[in-house]
């Protein structure tokens, strides 16, 4: 397999040629927040809460609602992890189990979830379905790249596959 001539000289030169990945678009998620959690409270890697998360979900060819439980892990080094597992109920019918992981940076707000003010969130994410019309979810490789309102406790993300 050939380089593209392009990055084949960039390489050749010693400069470091940007990989550029290309992306599809499949769904916006929205979801809240429930007060209620399980807070599992002071662990060895930080502070452990349980809670729900629920709302919607559409993009193109796909909407409906998401039902889901999020492992939240408060690190010592004032990161968050979000640790998410769920089902997409679409409007057709079809249930689609996603699980998604990532970071928050919760440095800049005191390394604990504040109480108001935004923070962005960047996620893994896949799915599993038996849906024959959803099928293509199950060798997906995605990504969600959104943000959470300590305010309101709103989440929204854009998922892309990649």
């Amino acid at each position: 397999m050939r380089l593209d001539p392009r990055r084949e000289a960039a390489l050749q030169m010693g400069d470091i040629a940007m990989a550029t990945i290309e992306v599809k678009f499949l769904f916006t998620l929205e979801m809240n927040i429930d007060e209620e959690k399980d807070a599992i409270g002071a662990i060895p890697l930080g502070a452990r809460a349980i809670g729900n998360v629920s709302g919607t979900f559409s993009g193109p060819g796909i909407r409906g609602t998401v039902r889901a439980r999020d492992w939240f892990l408060t690190r010592t080094d004032g990161m968050g992890e979000a640790d998410v597992r769920g089902v997409l109920n679409t409007d057709d019918g079809a249930l689609i189990y996603i699980n998604y992981h990532g970071l928050l940076d919760l440095r800049g707000v005191g390394g604990a979830p504040p109480r108001a003010g935004v923070c962005p969130l960047r996620t893994t994410v896949r799915f599993e379905t038996a849906a024959e019309k959803y099928l293509e979810f199950n060798r997906l490789q995605a990504i969600g790249i959104g943000e959470v309102s300590f305010a309101t406790g709103h989440i929204k993300y854009s998922i892309y596959a990649l």
